[in-house]
């Protein structure tokens, strides 16, 4: 059974953002009956913790670096305008001819340019689940969806 490293990327400040992502890694391990073995920004950013404080330049070469060895990446894009370090992975790994990305958006708010997400976002693959009363597991079921359009899962 061919495995695939995936990475998700996007705002981990807040621990609603860090849980979002903790669900969604889980959700998409499980569904994909462990064919998807996905790495958590979170989890990768502990990597460079000294004390109290974070190694900014390492994190950021650590980014560029994972940005384009995943084989598919995963890149969260909620808010009135994504995540500015998020969009600057996804420069990065479409200018370094990066494998699958794939876009989500379950915020149901427009962006700032009144679309669902930046113009320069629009060519990224992109699943938006907008309903109030979605889950994550309807929302990993989705992006699995996204994934078999373009690899044998």
């Amino acid at each position: 059974m061919r495995k695939y490293r995936t990475l998700i990327i996007g705002s981990l400040f807040t621990l609603a953002e860090r849980d979002f992502n903790v669900a969604l890694a889980a959700a998409l391990a499980k569904q994909s009956n462990n064919r998807l073995v996905v790495t958590l920004p979170q989890i990768e950013a502990e990597k460079f913790k000294k004390g109290d404080q974070y190694d900014l330049e390492a994190i950021r070469l650590d980014c560029e670096k994972n940005a384009f060895e995943y084989e598919i990446v995963i890149a969260i894009l909620e808010g009135a305008d994504c995540d500015s370090g998020t969009c600057y992975e996804l420069g990065y790994r479409a200018g370094h001819g990066g494998g699958l990305t794939i876009g989500v958006r379950t915020d149901f708010r427009q962006s700032e340019n009144g679309s669902r997400v930046n113009a320069m976002l629009t060519g990224v693959e992109m699943v938006y689940l907008p309903s109030p009363v979605a889950t994550v597991p309807e929302l990993a079921n989705m992006i699995l969806l996204a994934i078999e359009r373009h690899k044998k899962l």
